[in-house]
């Protein structure tokens, strides 16, 4: 198809006339679209349960730092004293929400409440009971079974009234039966996994008719079912408040939920608590053992000296010399202290049976960045326990955790070990300007200066031993206290009204999407069709000139256009007989041929038609069928066919052209075919018809040619050297669109001369001025 014959009209106004036009005459979609969207909310109204939202508030207790003292009051700001309670304290608000609505947690709620097990009784299909709490039955499942579940299943016991056989089985998905039984008393036991039983409940009424059904899911697919459900944020910004809502048919559970939820967050965090403090009792109570031990040989040591030197009070005796260096001894003393904290750090973790246990000291570290280390390193511990009690050692996350842990534990040994290079440097470094101190104090005593060795250890012993007996009582004091996580600020509590489902805006929803689905389909009916119904339809296929429309016709007679006619067909018939003027304009073109695509479109009721209104205005009009392998024009006009064209044809006589022509009006002529030849394409290209158009050119104004369809046989082809024009008539929702692009590639190749296009057999519509005539 070439392109200057090819169409595209566009037209940015909307018709909003004609749109009205096609909703009314499709109303009947729009009603049916509606009435159906309307029944389908109102069927799934009374399925569908309400759904009430359930909330709850807690408020995050933030543990308060237990500060330290004695060894910790002796160090002062150096090390910011000894306290261990940064390992037991809560983190922030946004860390509890992660840990409340941990996967853990959430399924340790499941298993309590039994959630994976959901029972209803289906008296109908729009009457569904379901129970919480109140079940007649209850459906046992090892919780070995329940762990490995994939998929769930479905348990179904049928009671009827009066009956007292009892038939269950297990399906899995819509059609498949796993285990079917029969039993007359409960009770039952079904031969699946690994054994699963039907039992009944106080609720159970025996001989009742039960439909009763039990859908049962691992406690994992159940627990992401929740999870879904659950809404756990912030309450306020500003406070450490956590909000939990959740949306449930039953608000009995969803309460239980919410709540149950809570208790489980506490008691965890209890555990973790009491499991941190019971480490660290058990790491502090091996430490006082040996610090004990290390005391007494100090004070065994001072008094065999004190002894041996016949010694009273050694200290009264060096107060005025040793007030001078009391600033040096606290400074040499907080660098040993430091020290052995850090040696006893380096001990604990050099220890194998220590590779996964707390570091219980974090704080005195002379390295800060240590300290930050053992911290982090602490709290992947933690949550290593936290896995290690709900997940097995096969378990992804627990194994990956477990490699994190021991990359990191590697790089805490080398930065202690080098926090420990640097104190015993720096401890060195103060024994060597001790020595420089005791060399500016020869005039002392040797036993003196012994003595103050001694004592200076025994002192380092005594604190030692002190910090270690209170952290001792404060890890019993925290292991026996059970003061929840959390407070509740609301318990969990249910809104009267339910939010869901919403009457009224389902059916404003299911009201609109019936106004739109009639919508989307006339569109998707208009983009895919192949064919076209109306003018506006055809304009968008081509820019070639489209001389008019012709509506349905109702009546029986196929000559609708006669003298003094006001029907609304023959009106169109008068206004195509003035668009073909103004189209063709005027001069020689007589000869005005009218073909179409295939049959039953409805060319030969056109050129009948059109012929008449040409001959009402005065024109000499002449008729011929030059349909020769199937004319209709006889047949319509109900003369006979037996003379005509082809035998005027076929014949090597001479006849009068005269009597080839049979007289209809005063200004109507019409030439029928005559009976069908075998040869009907060599008699259209014989020089007798052309001899004969010659003629009839002369004697008639205006020569109509009814022809054979183009897209069928090639015969009207042949006919396209003595037409002045074509008339291409398309019928609607029956003419298909690739049609009308072969009809442009035609006369893009000449094949057709001037084509003009009449789409035929359109729907009824008010045309003219009078309501008398004009009505559909």
């Amino acid at each position: 198809m070439e392109e200057n014959y090819s169409t595209e009209r566009r037209n940015d106004n909307v018709d909003i006339a004609a749109l009205w036009r096609i909703a009314r005459r499709n109303w009947y979609l729009f009603a049916g679209s509606v009435f159906v969207c309307v029944v389908l909310v109102f069927c799934y109204l009374k399925i569908a349960k309400p759904q009430y939202a359930i909330s709850a508030d807690i408020l995050v207790n933030e543990d308060e730092d237990q500060g330290g003292g004695g060894l910790s009051s002796l160090m002062g700001n150096v090390s910011g004293g000894f306290s261990l309670s940064g390992m037991i304290g809560g983190g922030s608000v946004n860390d509890e929400i992660l840990v409340i609505s941990s996967h853990s947690l959430i399924r340790e709620m499941v298993q309590r409440l039994e959630l994976n097990k959901t029972y209803t009784n289906k008296k109908s299909f729009f009457d569904k009971v379901e129970y919480y709490g109140n079940s007649p039955l209850t459906v046992n499942v090892p919780e070995s079974m329940l762990d490995t579940l994939v998929g769930g299943f479905v348990v179904k016991v049928q009671v009827d009234e009066g009956s007292p056989k009892i038939k269950a089985l297990i399906t899995k998905g819509f059609f498949s039966t796993l285990v079917e039984t029969e039993a007359t008393s409960f009770p039952i036991k079904l031969d699946y996994g690994e054994g699963i039983v039907i039992d009944t409940t106080r609720y159970y009424i025996p001989g009742q008719e039960l439909r009763f059904v039990a859908h049962v899911n691992s406690y994992d697919t159940q627990t992401e079912i929740l999870e879904k459900r659950l809404v756990i944020d912030l309450s306020d910004k500003k406070a450490n408040g956590i909000a939990l809502r959740i949306e449930d048919t039953n608000r009995r559970r969803g309460k239980d939920i919410l709540n149950t939820l809570i208790d489980c967050y506490n008691e965890d965090a209890i555990l973790n608590k009491n499991l941190k403090a019971q480490n660290m009792l058990t790491f502090i109570d091996e430490r006082l053992s040996t610090v004990e031990n290390e005391l007494h040989e100090a004070e065994r040591v001072i008094e065999e000296y004190k002894r041996k030197n016949d010694l009273s009070d050694i200290d009264t005796e060096a107060q005025i010399i040793l007030e001078s260096s009391s600033q040096y001894r606290k400074l040499l003393l907080e660098a040993e202290t430091q020290y052995s904290i850090i040696s006893m750090v380096d001990s604990f973790l050099n220890k194998p049976e220590n590779k996964y246990s707390l570091v219980p000291i974090t704080t005195g570290l002379p390295d800060k960045g240590a300290a930050e280390a053992i911290n982090e390193y602490n709290k992947l511990l933690l949550e290593r326990m936290r896995l290690l009690r709900t997940a097995k050692d096969s378990n992804l996350s627990l194994r990956t955790l477990t490699a994190q842990i021991d990359a990191m534990r590697g790089n805490i040994l080398n930065t202690v070990s080098k926090a420990k290079e640097s104190s015993e440097i720096a401890r060195d470094d103060l024994k060597k300007q001790e020595a420089d101190f005791k060399a500016r104090l020869r005039g002392f005593p040797e036993q003196e200066r012994t003595y103050m060795d001694i004592k200076r250890n025994q002192l380092i012993k005594n604190e030692l031993y002190t910090f270690l007996m209170k952290r001792r009582e404060e890890s019993a004091m925290t292991l026996t206290a059970t003061s929840p996580k959390c407070r509740i600020v609301n318990e969990a509590y249910s809104k009267d009204k339910p939010v869901a489902p919403q009457t009224m805006l389902l059916l404003f929803v299911a009201f609109v999407v019936g106004l739109i689905l009639p919508v989307v389909y006339l569109y998707g009916k208009t983009i895919f069709t192949v064919k076209f119904a109306t003018k506006g339809d055809l304009r968008r296929l081509t820019k070639l000139p489209i001389a008019g429309e012709i509506c349905h016709n109702t009546s029986d007679d196929y000559v609708v256009v006669k003298n003094g006619s006001t029907s609304v067909v023959s009106e169109l018939f008068r206004l195509l007989r003035s668009n073909l003027q103004l189209v063709l304009g005027g001069g020689d073109k007589k000869v005005l041929m009218v073909t179409s695509a295939g049959s039953e479109e409805g060319k030969s009721f056109v050129s009948l038609n059109l012929a008449y209104t040409q001959a009402l205005t005065g024109k000499r009009t002449l008729l011929i069928d030059l349909n020769f392998r199937n004319p209709q024009i006889a047949n319509y006009l109900g003369i006979k066919n037996k003379g005509g064209l082809i035998p005027y044809l076929t014949s090597e006589d001479k006849a009068d052209k005269t009597v080839l022509i049979q007289k209809q009006t005063e200004r109507l002529d019409v030439m029928t075919a005559g009976p069908i030849p075998p040869n009907p394409s060599e008699l259209l290209l014989s020089d007798r018809l052309d001899c004969l158009m010659r003629d009839l050119r002369e004697k008639y104004d205006c020569i109509i040619l009814d022809t054979a369809p183009v897209e069928r046989i090639a015969d009207t082809f042949s006919l396209t050297r003595f037409t002045d024009a074509t008339i291409y008539v398309c019928r609607a929702n029956y003419t298909q669109k690739s049609s009308v692009f072969n009809a442009i590639d035609f006369a893009a190749e000449g094949s057709l001369k001037n084509l003009i296009f009449v789409l035929n057999d359109t729907e009824v519509k008010e045309y003219g001025y009078s309501d008398k005539h004009m009505r559909r």
